[in-house]
Formats: structure tokens, sequence, C-alpha cells
């Protein structure tokens, strides 16, 4: 099979099967339906992915990455797209913003789902293992090249500050739990702004200048 006829062949049968679990969970993921859905063959399933646990992993693992990378996409854009600090802080307010939206609820509890599905799925475990260093670390690129245009404090460990912002995200989920308004979206999105402020370099040049030795 050519690759590409792979590829795509792989993506149609991934997506009915995340699909499948979105709908009415991982108990909703049957081989045959699922070959039905995507328009491919049994044989094909069990060709890309082994046999249902193997399906159902690399479904739970897009479902993890997915939105993920989306937002590490959004960071690394804004770091290229502004050009002084106060431009990035007015960006970081913004996809601040957007995080609260009602329709990311369902997004951020679907992502701890995954994570507790992984209890005893060492398999599964070690496929999101895997995947979670590839995020980590994009994000990470994105927060060099932050320190280096002049937005955070170069000397600040920027896989912790990676993984501190990946770590906020996951504790939005505990508050989604608690219902809209627990804590007020404004009041969440200032103390992500002012955390931003607090790892800014004590001196801020605008992107792309130098500074001259005396």
């Amino acid at each position: 099979m050519p690759a590409q006829d792979a590829e795509s062949t792989r993506e149609a049968i991934l997506r009915a099967a995340v699909e499948a679990i979105e709908r009415d969970g991982e108990s909703a993921v049957r081989v045959l339906e699922v070959a039905r859905v995507a328009g491919y063959s049994v044989r094909m399933i069990y060709y890309f992915f082994g046999d249902r646990e193997g399906l159902i992993e690399a479904a739970r693992v897009r479902q993890f990455v997915g939105r993920g990378m989306q937002d590490v996409a959004a960071i690394a854009h804004l770091v290229e797209s502004v050009s002084c600090f106060e431009e990035f802080r007015a960006g970081v307010r913004r996809v601040a913003e957007l995080g609260m939206d009602p329709t990311r609820v369902e997004a951020r509890l679907l992502r701890a789902s995954v994570l507790g599905a992984t209890w005893k799925r060492p398999r599964l475990g070690e496929a999101l293992r895997v995947e979670q260093e590839r995020v980590l670390g994009a994000l990470q690129v994105a927060i060099v090249r932050a320190q280096e245009r002049g937005f955070i404090d170069p000397a600040v460990d920027p896989r912790a500050f990676a993984a501190f912002m990946q770590a906020y995200s996951f504790g939005k989920v505990t508050t989604d739990l608690c219902g809209e308004g627990f804590v007020a979206p404004g009041a969440w999105v200032d103390i992500i702004v002012r955390f931003i402020e607090a790892f800014a370099p004590a001196t801020r040049t605008p992107a792309g200048s130098t500074t001259s030795s005396p």
C-alpha cells in the first residue's frame, strides 16, 4: 500500500474509533462497527493497530495530544508574531481568555479522562508518555524562543516553565468540576498574565533589537 494511502486509511479508522469513544466510551469501540464507519475491512484495523486494545490506545493518545499540540502551535505563533513584551503580554491574555470559553471545558475533561485511562494499562501509559514528551518538547522550544526574543527571563529553566504551563491547564479541570463561575474567568486570566509578568526580564527590550556595550 502506498504511504499516502496507508496514512489516509489509518486516519479514517482512528477517527472512527475516536468518535465512538467520545460518543459512548471505550465499550463502544467494536472492531466490526469501526471498520464499517471508516469504510475499510477489519483486516486493516488489525494491520495498523494489532488488536482492539491497540486501536483504543491509539485513539486515546489522539484525544490527549490533539488539542495540546494546537495550543502549543498558538503559543509558538504568538511568540513569533509580536514585536515587544507589551504585545506578548496582550497576546497571552487573549490566549488565556480563549481557554476560559465554555467549549473548552469538555476538552479539558476529556484529556483528564485519558490520563485516568492509563491506570493499570502500561502500554497505554508508555504511548502517552512518548507523545507527552513530544508536546512538552514543542512547548519548550516555544519558551526558548520567547527567551531569545526578550519576553521571558533567560535564567528561567524552559522545560520547567513549559511543564508548569501544562500544570495550570490541567489544574483548571478541578474548577471545571465545581461548575461555571466557581472561579471568575477574569480573575483566572489576570493570574496567568501576572505569572507571565513575574518571569519577564528585568530589562525589556523590543524583540529583534540589540543592546550595545558601553
